[in-house]
């Protein structure tokens, strides 16, 4: 039985310009790559961050900042989860700097939605390493076989499969509502 849902905040609840921007960085090795995990597991601070990628991007801080800034949050995914909030446990895992993503997070009343805000900067790891999941399902009080994840990054999928959690690749809206209802209703 289905206790828990779980989401990835970057590329599920919200897409941005700069995640397109850096995108081809991201999913190559990259100093992009380097700079990303220092700062979600806490070994960097996020202005030193901006300022690498904007190095590493050959464009100026500002802009680097404009496109983090622009970053879209999807009402249909915050509505869902919101609904799922009223008869689940709910929980976000981010790969994160708690720098700029607490600030997100309260601005957009998204915590309330959470009963669990897993942050990798505040833990000093982040997803893929298992630990991230069970920091999750321990805070929120099940078992991964309880448990459903969805996750932009099929590397991270995976990790949480792992586990032992029902993971799934998020495509889009519509794939993890079709989804996340067939799961409930076997439940």
């Amino acid at each position: 039985m289905i206790k828990a849902v779980i989401f990835d905040y970057f590329g599920v609840i919200s897409s941005d310009d700069y995640w397109k921007f850096v995108r081809h960085n991201r999913d190559r090795a990259s100093k992009f790559r380097d700079y990303a995990s220092a700062v979600n597991n806490g070994e960097m601070h996020w202005s030193d961050f901006i300022e690498k990628v904007a190095q590493a991007t050959g464009t100026d801080v500002q802009r680097v900042n404009e496109l983090y800034e622009s970053e879209q949050i999807d009402p249909r995914v915050v509505h869902l989860i919101t609904e799922l909030h009223t008869q689940y446990k709910t929980g976000l895992i981010t790969n994160a700097n708690h720098e700029f993503i607490d600030e997100i997070l309260q601005t957009n009343n998204l915590n309330n939605i959470f009963d669990t805000v897993v942050v990798s900067s505040r833990l000093g790891y982040s997803k893929p390493d298992p630990r991230i999941f069970s920091e999750a399902l321990e805070r929120l009080g099940v078992s991964a076989a309880e448990t459903v994840y969805f996750d932009d990054l099929s590397m991270h999928v995976d990790a949480a499969k792992a586990l032992g959690i029902q993971a799934f690749v998020y495509e889009n809206y519509e794939q993890a509502k079709k989804q996340i209802d067939k799961i409930l209703s076997q439940s």
